[in-house]
Formats: structure tokens, sequence, C-alpha cells
């Protein structure tokens, strides 16, 4: 059994019951697997990525990143969750030795991004 099969299992037992709660944020089982249905179906149809391709996750605790891992389980790739803390040159680091190939961040690392892109030689794309 792995993460999307989990998330999958969960979604068809208890639909409607809370996955998550985030804040004031609250997310069922059933939104949270069709939410992550939706991101991998992107990533299986995005031209650069492929089965095993590395996606690093750059976004701080919420929904959204756990969209993103089930999401980057569910099309068979490999999630590197970076830790919101570190400083840019210590991404840059784990993304070129990790060979991550496509990046998903959230808007807290806007000022960042541009700078990640141009040192990270694997890196292809950004959302």
């Amino acid at each position: 059994m792995n993460l999307a099969s989990i998330l999958e299992k969960s979604a068809k037992n208890h639909p409607f019951k809370r996955s998550v709660i985030s804040g004031k944020s609250k997310i069922s089982y059933a939104q949270l697997n069709l939410l992550a249905n939706q991101l991998a179906s992107f990533f299986i149809k995005h031209k650069s990525l492929k089965k095993q391709s590395k996606i690093a996750i750059l976004h701080e605790n919420s929904i959204n990143y756990l969209v993103a891992l089930f999401a980057i389980a569910k099309a068979g790739m490999i999630s590197v969750p970076l830790n919101t803390f570190l400083k840019p040159g210590a991404f840059i680091y784990m993304l070129n030795n990790c060979e991550v190939e496509f990046l998903i961040s959230s808007s807290k690392f806007q000022d960042s991004l541009g700078e990640l892109k141009k040192r990270t030689d694997s890196l292809r794309d950004i959302l």
C-alpha cells in the first residue's frame, strides 16, 4: 500500500469525513482526493515529466502541501519536500543534488523563484 492508495481508500470509505483542518480551512477525504487527482493529471500530461520525475515542494504546512504530496504519489513521481526555514542557497543545493525537474511553491517564496530556476541545472518548470 502506498500513499496514493491510502488516500483512495479513505476517500472511498469516508468521503465526507474531514481529512485535514488547516487554520480556518477544512477539507474532506473526497475533496482532497479530487484535488490530488486533478494535480496528478496535470503532472502526467506535462511534457517534461515522466514516471519517477522528481518534484520539489516548497510550501508551508497547509492543505495545498498535502494536495501536492498526494498528487505526486498518484502520478508515480518522487516528492522532494523542502524545509521552508532554509535559505535560498540551501534550496539550490538540494534542488541540484536531487536533480529536481519541477518545483511547486507557495507565493511566500515568489521572490526567490527566479534565482532558484537560474541556479538549478535540472529544474525545468515552477508552479
